[in-house]
């Protein structure tokens, strides 16, 4: 059964990708809305022995759930060490009870074999409906999951006694799991990267427990994960290995002193520890070490060390210095920071002929792009015991202006479609307009791309830079050659849907109109839309185009291929954690998520959108299915919002 949680969380709440936020001082509450979702009696029916079951029986239709991803997707796997085995879907699951029908070992190189029959000696047993398997590639192999159906899925996550922090950070920090069954080591995962993680807000002697809360009715499970977070520390003394003590000491003043105060990167005994300070401080030294000539510098933060009876932690900091490298540009003068850009030597790559050539031309399409055209870099690299020097010579010349962009030989396409997709720019009032090689260079790329999404595969398209009397006019020559042209379309997958319905203005691409890479994605665009307001939440849409022949090249078979997915019915709305806001005004701004109703992404966003916008009341709002919608698995479930 596929389900949706919209949750709105915590004041003071901070920023999170994809996600709206503003701080607002209203009520303080808890909110988290879940659809429990039902596949479409339609296409339930296609899954299930009982092809013309009643809307009534649709109602505890079983459907078929493939046990694994496709097998395919789990050969890729083959021989990767198993770095760990779990069990979800089950909070009250003791994983050493399967430990005999466990054929995959945590160690051993992963097999498809040895997990499908795992999966199959544990359904076997009786008590679960069906064994589905995950694996997730991790830095050290990869986790293999064995998720025991019917599953409990997450439902909300709380932290209380962490009330000072925004619960957008600690849903972050906690990696809040979307559409995940539980899992008890991934429980126990976040637990400790919560307690990492105030430990290095400066509350050492914090400590964190977990507890799960189970609603059966709904298969959800709920997490509070509470904190005892001491008093906070502040910082000791600061401590800078892996340079020489005269510079140790020259570094550890810098963190000290008035200009590091007014720049909050200053570390001073008996004030309040802040990791923001810290990260900062790390950044002051680099700089510092890169004004010594130290350009490979690695500062790293290496720990605190907390002493109780004090309540202080002393930052330690270790330093890679790297070989000493003395950047010389003479000619012309850059900033700092435009160095730090345009240099590979500011970006820890080390020196080599390689990294100063390309700084020169780094150089040299800088200053053209400042109107130089005629600029010369010459580069020289000195190798001594001590150091290395790299000497950059710019003779800027006259400066000038683009005086003239055109494209010729276009006879197809009109200019006015591919001027845009120029990067050089005409001159203007107070402006010399825009010139470098690496400009002309990518504009070519760019005017080909057009042509290639037009059908034109064979395009060639090459500029020509005429200097008078030191003003620039660019030209640049397309010869088109044949264009491709459609010889056949066709649709696959499109099973339960007509053409009346996800095309309904007909395709943009047709048989014997020239192939456009621009009418394909209006296609897409136009078919994957029309699927999701219909309730196909998972559909996905891939075009493949393949020549008629070696010999006939620009005739084009095109095919269109439609992954439907199952169609999605809203069922019932639950609302969890509600402490002060009435139920009839989350309600009316979740209306739109209607029981028995094809559930579409608008409404999702919506309803997450409305949520969010209540004047004072939620700091945060999201809409997500409570699993991920794959097929029409499980039952359709009822239930009434607490």
């Amino acid at each position: 059964m596929g389900r949706t949680n919209a949750n709105a969380y915590k004041d003071r709440s901070g920023p999170r990708p994809g996600s709206r936020f503003r701080n607002i001082t209203g009520s303080s509450l808890f909110l988290y809305l879940l659809l429990v979702l039902a596949s479409s009696s339609g296409l339930a029916a296609q899954e299930t022995d009982a092809g013309s079951a009643s809307a009534s029986a649709a109602l505890d239709a079983k459907t078929s759930v493939p046990k694994t991803p496709p097998g395919e997707m789990l050969s890729s796997y083959e021989g990767q060490n198993v770095s760990s085995i779990e069990f979800a879907g089950q909070p009250d699951l003791d994983p050493a009870g399967f430990s005999s029908a466990v054929d995959q070992k945590t160690g051993e190189p992963f097999s498809q074999q040895k997990v499908e029959q795992t999966a199959a000696a544990i359904k076997s047993a009786g008590k679960y409906e069906e064994v589905r398997i995950r694996v997730d590639p991790e830095s050290n192999g990869v986790r293999s999951r064995f998720v025991l159906e019917p599953a409990v899925y997450i439902g909300i996550f709380q932290f209380p006694g962490a009330e000072q922090f925004p619960y957008s950070r600690l849903i972050q920090v906690a990696n809040y799991p979307v559409q995940a069954p539980f899992d008890a080591a991934e429980v126990e995962r976040d637990r400790k990267t919560l307690l990492n993680f105030y430990r290095q807000a400066g509350y050492f002697q914090a400590e964190v427990r977990s507890d799960v809360k189970v609603d059966q009715k709904h298969q959800i499970a709920n997490v509070s994960f509470a904190a005892t977070l001491g008093q906070r520390a502040k910082f000791g003394d600061i401590v800078i290995d892996g340079v020489p003590t005269a510079e140790q000491e020259r570094l550890r003043t810098s963190l000290q002193t008035t200009m590091a105060r007014a720049r909050t990167v200053a570390i001073r005994p008996g004030k309040r520890y802040r990791r923001s300070t810290i990260g900062k401080a790390t950044s002051y030294l680099q700089t510092e070490s890169e004004k010594k000539g130290m350009l490979n510098a690695q500062v790293k933060l290496a720990g605190a060390e907390y002493h109780a009876d004090t309540n202080r932690a002393d930052i330690h900091f270790n330093i890679v210095p790297g070989p000493t490298i003395k950047v010389d540009i003479q000619g012309a003068h850059v900033w700092p920071w435009t160095r730090k850009s345009l240099l590979p030597v500011y970006q820890g790559i080390g020196v080599d002929d390689e990294s100063v050539e390309e700084g020169r031309q780094a150089l040299a399409s800088y200053f053209q792009s400042k109107g130089f055209f005629d600029v010369k870099v010459e580069s020289h690299l000195e190798t001594v015991p001590t150091h290395d020097e790299i000497v950059y010579r710019i003779t800027k010349q006259k400066k000038h202006k683009v005086a003239d962009i055109k494209v010729a030989g276009n006879n197809q396409l009109p200019s006015s479609q591919l001027m845009p997709h120029i990067t050089i720019e005409k001159k203007r009032f107070f402006s010399s307009g825009k010139f470098s090689d690496q400009l002309v260079r990518d504009s070519v790329k760019n005017l080909k791309a057009v042509y290639d999404s037009e059908g034109f595969s064979d395009v060639a398209v090459v500029p020509t830079v005429t200097n008078r009397g030191g003003d620039i006019n660019v030209a640049f020559r397309v010869t088109e050659g044949p264009r491709d042209m459609v010889s056949s379309l066709t649709v696959e997958g499109a099973d339960t849907f007509p053409p009346v319905r996800y095309a309904p203005n007909g395709l943009k691409l047709a048989v014997g109109q020239p192939y456009s890479q621009a009418h394909v994605q209006q296609d897409r665009a136009n078919i994957v839309a029309n699927y999701l307001r219909a309730g196909y939440l998972t559909s996905s849409f891939r075009e493949t185009a393949t020549a008629v022949s070696k010999k006939d090249s620009h005739h084009i078979n095109v095919v269109y291929h439609i992954y439907e997915g199952p169609k999605v019915i809203t069922g019932d709305v639950i609302t969890l954690g509600r402490e002060h806001t009435a139920q009839q005004l989350i309600n009316r701004d979740v209306a739109m998520l209607k029981p028995e109703q094809p559930l579409t992404e608008t409404d999702l966003l919506t309803a997450g959108s409305r949520l969010y916008d209540l004047p004072n009341v939620f700091d945060w709002a999201e809409v997500d299915p409570r699993r991920d919608v794959t097929t029409p698995d499980q039952r359709r479930c009822s239930g009434q919002s607490p």
